[in-house]
């Protein structure tokens, strides 16, 4: 008899994919939205193609039930940077401008759902890793700080509770952020 295939969810932590992306597949340009996509796309086909060895039904995609994309809005505030006071306006950083062209990309994907948390500023912002390891080597002193030895304290949030909803089976389609048409 027709017995009832079993549905794939494939969920994507969206920032530690993009983190990761250019060390996987230094064959694209990981700051190209179309490409992105394109490659997300293309591993999840590959993951379905492994799956379908065990089910050998006639097109692997018919396993998908849905590709679940997580990550967090661009912050789009404004702050002022710690030594010179100029204002950096976060919505339009190259960063910024790049993660709503992937959101935008892969809201037109098929079978795909994206779940945004947002992000919001911290304490202000932390001396990187790398310049407090130059301090501490003795190789520039705290007398000349400059902006760029700092990074803005950005936190992002809701993100890890909506993969728990959707784990837990609470979350629904309604909560799709694809706009209606």
């Amino acid at each position: 008899g027709g017995g009832s295939v079993t549905k794939v969810a494939v969920l994507i932590d969206g920032g530690f994919f993009l983190k990761r992306l250019p060390k996987v597949r230094s064959d694209i340009d990981a700051q190209d939205a179309k490409e992105v996509v394109g490659t997300v796309n293309e591993l999840v086909h590959a993951h379905l193609v492994e799956i379908n060895k065990v089910t050998c039904l006639p097109n692997p995609r018919a396993l998908l039930y849905r590709v679940f994309y997580y990550d967090a809005r661009p912050f789009d505030g404004k702050l002022n940077k710690p030594v010179s006071d100029r204002v950096l306006e976060f919505a339009t950083t190259p960063v910024a401008k790049f993660r709503q062209a992937l959101f935008r990309e892969l809201h037109q994907s098929p079978s795909t759902a994206v779940r945004l948390g947002r992000v919001r500023p911290g304490a202000g912002w932390i001396l990187k890793k790398a310049v407090q390891d130059r301090l501490m080597r003795g190789e520039i002193t705290v007398a000349e700080p400059k902006d760029g030895h700092f990074r803005p304290d950005l936190r992002q949030k809701a993100v890890d509770m909506r993969i728990a909803l959707l784990l837990d089976g609470a979350e629904s389609d309604n909560n799709d952020t694809r706009p209606h048409h």
